[in-house]
Order: C-alpha cells, then structure tokens, then sequence
C-alpha cells in the first residue's frame, strides 16, 4: 500500500515550544500520514489546517465525517498533546 507522507511546520515560532503532531487519513488503497509542528495549546482544528489535508484529501467533509484522537472521536476544539494523532472517520 503507498504511503504519502509529508512534513509540514506550521505556526512556528522559534521561540515558542512546539509539539509533534500526526494527521492521518486512510482509504483501502492509500494513506496520508502528515507530521507537523504546532505550538502547545494546539487543537485538533489547528492540526487539520496545519498541514493542509482538506486540500489533498477533497473527500474529508468535516460536517459529515467524525474526527477523533487515537480512535476517540472528539470536538475539533479538542486541545492537543505531544505524539497525538488526529484521525478520520466515516464512509464517503
């Protein structure tokens, strides 16, 4: 299976902490792993416009595909941690 990875600095601030962040989305046939830097405080909103995913992936429709943190859906004002991984879910 192809894997599309990408590595994106967003929000930077050399001044300011920064935590690593994974987006991943996932078809039977292809996946999208992008990996980000966003300052602490972050959200899951903030992840998903980051690295532009909504841009490479047309299908995501955020008012009807659920989005989560390791498998847990949560809000997209949902505050981020270091090593989270924001996820996708639903069917097209």
């Amino acid at each position: 299976m192809p894997l599309w990875r990408a590595r994106n600095t967003s929000m930077a601030d050399d001044e300011q902490k920064q935590m690593t962040i994974e987006t991943v989305y996932a078809l039977p046939d292809k996946q999208w792993l992008l990996t980000t830097h966003l300052p602490y405080g972050a959200t899951i909103q903030n992840a998903i416009n980051a690295p532009g995913i909504l841009d490479q992936v047309p299908k995501i429709d955020l008012t009807r595909n659920k989005v989560g943190v390791f498998g847990r859906v949560k809000p997209l004002g949902h505050g981020l941690h270091e090593g989270d991984r924001v996820e996708f879910t639903g069917r097209w």
